[in-house]
């Protein structure tokens, strides 16, 4: 592992970060109108919170009395050992991981400045190390991934004799999904490090200086290959990768590089290589912003995917997938360039279906399941980043009183064709394919409510 003291030695990324020039709503509606023209020529031609700390007194007791490798091995073991989630367990196992963690990056040499710089990159939003470290406190994205990264290592292990190399680009400042799993091997010996090699990415000083911290804190240096301050998409291996773990993104699979950063992985690692999520899928489906946030969840606390209505369409109905991300589909698809600028990742076309009952204001939401390894899965509501995230620019079957630049105004039996957006912040974008009411779809025609 690099000697390197980046608590006085901090790389400056300062020139690869850039504010968008327009707002995304407004980028919508001119990519729409890119699209509609390169349409054209060819019928001519033929896409938190600052912490909170935790002020029990268990968790105090537990940091004045453990070690902070005890800690993290303590909390995976309880995540390991149980198929069934304990969830007040687990949770406070959790928080007690995230305080000792959070007292080490305190007491970091970091600069304030560095701790909350947030910019945008060339490929998505980079948050501020200070918004990154709660992700150790988030129950079932902690659980899944571990259990996942856990079992893939394993399964990878049992294919051969050779050390394996893990890879975790946009990493944070806790590395969550990964170390407590090392400081548990540690313990237990399970896996050792002549048999694992870890590399830690992440474009942030900070983010860097802090993993250095940690890792010293819990003496797992014999497991670490390197720590990389870097653009993960610029990263080039130089041994090769048998595993990545990735998850830098928001709800919706949106604003953060996953993507971007997914696809250059996917190119650069072994063809037998596992890749972790092994999908991510997002569908579109139609329903009522009074029902999906707000009543189902009266009296169904807290708000987590085993809590939501029974039958799912009871409150919703479902148009179909947009985009399955996969390994495979990353290393296959090609993007859209609509200038030397502007790229977009075609997704799927969908239907409208027609609305039976007279919904009002219905919303596009696209929802989110993720695939760890395995059976270890994210559904939607059991993590942030798989909350529904609603389409607002969308207008089904009305005209809003209010109507703004890239409003689209659909109605049932119209068509929608679906784009991922690569450039400014990264999220999809929903455009209108053909459909009997086209001509009455753009922003300032009326629409009759259907």
């Amino acid at each position: 592992m690099s000697n390197q003291n980046f608590s006085q030695n901090f790389p400056d990324y300062q020139q690869d970060s850039a504010e968008p020039l327009i707002a995304p709503d407004a980028m919508n509606d001119t990519l729409r109108q890119q699209l509609e023209r390169i349409a054209g020529q060819s019928k001519a031609k033929t896409d938190n919170t600052l912490p909170t700390k935790t002020e029990s007194t268990t968790v105090t007791k537990s940091l004045k009395t453990q070690t902070l490798s005890h800690i993290l091995q303590s909390g995976v073991d309880i995540i390991l050992s149980h198929s069934n989630i304990d969830k007040p367990l687990l949770q406070s196992k959790l928080d007690t991981m995230y305080e000792g963690l959070n007292s080490v990056y305190e007491q970091a040499d970091i600069p304030s400045s560095l701790r909350t710089r947030q910019f945008i990159s060339k490929h998505g939003l980079i948050m501020s190390t200070n918004h990154c470290v709660t992700t150790q406190r988030d129950l079932f994205r902690v659980r899944s991934f571990i259990r996942g990264v856990h079992h893939a290592i394993k399964k990878k292990l049992s294919q051969t004799d050779n050390k394996i190399h893990l890879v975790y680009p946009a990493c944070g400042p806790f590395a969550p999904l990964l170390l407590p799993l090392l400081a548990h091997y540690q313990h237990n010996g399970e896996v050792s490090p002549e048999q694992l090699n870890v590399t830690l990415i992440d474009i942030q000083p900070a983010a860097v200086a802090s993993l250095q911290a940690v890792i010293r804190a819990t003496h797992l240096q014999s497991f670490i290959h390197k720590i990389v301050c870097i653009d993960a998409c610029d990263y080039q291996p130089d041994i090769p990768i048998d595993i990545i773990v990735l998850e830098a993104m928001q709800h919706g699979v949106s604003r953060e590089a996953f993507i971007p950063i997914a696809r250059h992985f996917a190119n650069v690692m072994k063809p037998d290589a596992f890749f972790l999520p092994e999908k991510v899928s997002v569908r579109a489906v139609i329903g009522v912003g009074q029902r999906e946030f707000v009543e189902q969840w009266q009296n169904q606390r807290p708000v987590e995917g085993g809590n939501m209505l029974t039958p799912p369409n009871i409150h919703r109905i479902e148009m179909g997938e947009v985009l399955a991300i996969t390994p495979q589909f990353l290393q296959l698809n090609q993007d859209l360039i609509l200038d030397e600028h502007t790229r977009l990742l075609p997704c799927a076309e969908l239907c409208i279906p027609t609305l039976i009952d007279e919904q009002d204001k219905p919303l596009l939401l696209l929802c989110t399941t993720i695939n760890v390894y395995g059976e270890d899965t994210l559904n939607e509501y059991d993590s942030g980043i798989t909350h529904p995230l609603p389409d607002m620019q969308v207008c089904i079957n009305f005209k809003p009183k209010d109507a703004k630049p890239g409003d689209l105004l659909v109605n049932s039996g119209d068509r929608l064709k679906f784009y991922y957006r690569l450039n400014g912040l990264p999220g999809f974008m929903t455009t209108l394919a053909a459909s009997p009411s086209a001509k009455n779809s753009k922003l300032g025609v009326e629409n009759e409510r259907i």
